[in-house]
Order: C-alpha cells, then structure tokens, then sequence
C-alpha cells in the first residue's frame, strides 16, 4: 500500500462508567501508532452517568497504514469487508463495531 486513500482516520470509542478506563483505552491504542495521543472527553449519559469519549485523528500516511495493517489483521475484516456498503455513512465515515 504505497498510497493510502485517505485525508485522515478518526477512532472513537466510549467508555461508559461500569467499564474499566485503561481496559477500553489499551483496546483502542490497539490500531494506533506507538506512543500516538488520545483526547479524552468526559459527557454524561441520559441518566447522568459518566461516559468519557476516547478518540484519535491519525492523519499522516504512515500512520494510517499503521492502523489500515491493524484492521487487515482482524478475524472478521472479511465480513466487514462484505458489510462494507452499510457501515458507511452519507457523510462517508466508516463505523467498526
């Protein structure tokens, strides 16, 4: 993949108030580069609990293979693949999960 075909990614995840911070933070460093900054959010959910939004723009090339190979490297990157069409949305992001 000499090119990637992308301006930029964004990952975003939630990590509601019965889970465990580091456990949902280390599940998305993941598909990240090493040592890559993640922005933490803190909101709060229709019933005021505590939702903290993690989420990561990666936008240099080298980057986005990194987290492109991740992908590649999952179990069901086959039937995401083939979901592909209905995990897209109007604006063109793509939702994993």
């Amino acid at each position: 993949m000499s090119q990637v075909p992308f301006h930029y990614i964004d990952l975003r995840t939630f990590c509601y108030a019965t889970e465990d911070k580091k456990r949902v933070e280390a599940a998305l460093r993941t598909f990240l580069p090493e040592e890559f900054e993640i922005d933490r959010v803190e909101n709060s959910g229709h019933h005021g609990d505590r939702i903290i939004v993690l989420s990561a723009r990666v936008e240099n090339a080298d980057g986005m293979r990194v987290v492109l190979n991740r992908l590649a490297d999952l179990d069901t990157i086959d039937r995401v693949i083939t979901e592909l069409e209905d995990r897209v949305d109007d604006n063109c992001s793509f939702s994993f999960g």
